[in-house]
């Protein structure tokens, strides 16, 4: 962030992470179950911003997501495909695939958000990306 001084919406935004983590985490019960869903929500969380950040444009040219450079089609494959062959060994199949399916739209129509307001993405945005993608597989994870 160019200005690093935590606002309110930022303070509500660590809150509800951590809560909504915690919440997920509770749910799932036991913990290899929410290892399991920890280590399925890291790897398709990060799996996604090397594809983020091939098929959307910076927002600003001097920003930390230009200096992270644009990945090649073959790095953005290789990391999705990494990251959901581990989500649904973690998950199963069935869960897996649902998970995938859920973190994917509500990182999707994060995108489309982040283009329409502010024109592409920054650093700020792929961590946001990120966040939103492990907290929609953990509450995935944890639904019954």
């Amino acid at each position: 962030m160019r200005d690093s001084r935590l606002g309110t919406f930022g303070v509500l935004a660590i809150v509800a992470s951590v809560l909504l983590r915690s919440a997920a985490l509770a749910g799932i019960g036991d913990a290899v179950h929410a290892g399991l869903g920890l280590i399925a929500a890291h790897a398709a969380s990060r799996a996604v911003l090397p594809v983020a950040m091939r098929t959307m444009t910076p927002a600003r040219a001097d920003g930390r997501g230009v200096e992270a450079g644009r990945p090649s089609v073959s790095v953005a494959t290789a990391a999705m495909t990494i990251g959901v062959l581990i989500s649904l060994a973690a998950l199963g199949p069935i869960r897996g695939a649902i998970a995938l399916g859920a973190a994917g739209a509500a990182v999707f129509a994060s995108g489309m958000l982040a283009q329409r307001r502010i024109g592409g993405y920054t650093g700020d945005v792929l961590g946001a990306f990120q966040q939103i993608g492990e907290i929609v597989m953990l509450l995935t994870a944890a639904a019954r």
